[in-house]
């Protein structure tokens, strides 16, 4: 029986580290080990934690406590479990998410030597306890890494909720991005297809994905790094590739975020006009959006 790590990372959890937690505890799989990474909570997560691992250490092979003197954000923190871990898989889990009971065990099933990276399906929980179900594109699991590339650099069809990763590959691709700190997932699943490393699909719900104001996705910090991801890796590429009207959406775009960002609303404003005048891309994003899908939307409810 192959042994699973289960990474938790957390920063600030206290309101809910114990939910996740315990969806690890409850795992139909035995052979798991535990590594919980705090990134300078502010609160008492970490008093949680230690309470919770005295009465729960027997449940798992190892478990291994980290902790921070300073906030790093998303990306070193799981390069830290990543260097920690010694299971031949590992699964993230953030300290306000939860895994399924079977959630390990359905990954396992389809685990072999050829076999890098598994995604499986998973559920969005939001604040009203509502929930979205985001199933695998099976078909896009029996593609090629070489396929897979372009239809993920298209829309995204490879979500970090649902995977887990083959720990030995992690190391052979140095990790994730830390110039990115809060980006885990997009440049590190186009880093692992651009370098011939398939994902392979698994249809099991695996993951309890919670949204709420103050997920990591919905601050500053992310957009920062998104906004950097995109001026810094993909406007270089692009103008690389001569794919010009990509190249001039997103140069425009990211310089429009990085001046908002930096308290330059008359800069970011004047942007955006050029944008508007110049920018082929940015007026199909309007019509799709503020036009064609209100459209669509209203006349299936009128359908109904």
């Amino acid at each position: 029986m192959k042994r699973i790590t289960v990474a938790v990372v957390t920063y600030n959890s206290s309101k809910t580290i114990i939910e996740t937690l315990e969806s690890v505890k409850r795992q139909t799989y035995a052979n798991i080990e535990l590594i919980i990474s705090d990134d300078h909570s502010l609160d008492n997560t970490l008093e949680i934690i230690h309470e919770w691992v005295t009465h729960n250490k027997d449940r798992f092979v190892r478990i291994e406590l980290l902790s921070s003197d300073i906030n790093r954000g998303i990306v070193p923190n799981r390069n830290k479990c990543i260097g920690a871990a010694q299971g031949e898989w590992i699964k993230f889990v953030d300290g306000d998410d939860m895994l399924t009971t079977n959630s390990i065990e359905s990954y396992q099933r389809v685990m072999d030597d050829s076999v890098h990276f598994i995604m499986g399906d998973f559920i969005e929980l939001n604040e009203k306890e509502e929930t979205k179900e985001y199933l695998i594109d099976t078909n896009f699991f029996q593609l090629d890494a070489s396929e897979q590339l372009v239809l993920q650099q298209q829309k995204a069809r490879i979500l970090w909720p649902g995977v887990i990763h083959r720990r030995e590959t992690l190391i052979r691709l140095d990790g994730l991005d830390e110039r990115f700190p809060m980006l885990d997932d997009f440049p590190f699943f186009i880093k692992a297809l651009k370098a011939g490393y398939k994902f392979n699909g698994v249809n099991a719900f695996v993951f309890i994905y919670r949204v709420h104001s103050g997920s990591a996705q919905r601050s500053e910090k992310f957009h920062l790094s998104h906004v950097n991801y995109v001026n810094q890796i993909l406007v270089p590429e692009y103008k690389k590739e001569k794919k010009y009207i990509d190249y001039w959406h997103d140069k425009l775009w990211s310089e429009k975020e990085l001046a908002k960002l930096n308290n330059k609303p008359a800069k970011s404003a004047l942007i955006y006009l050029l944008m508007l005048i110049s920018d082929p891309k940015e007026w199909y994003y309007i019509i799709r959006n503020k036009i064609y899908r209100p459209v669509v939307f209203k006349w299936r409810e009128l359908k109904k």
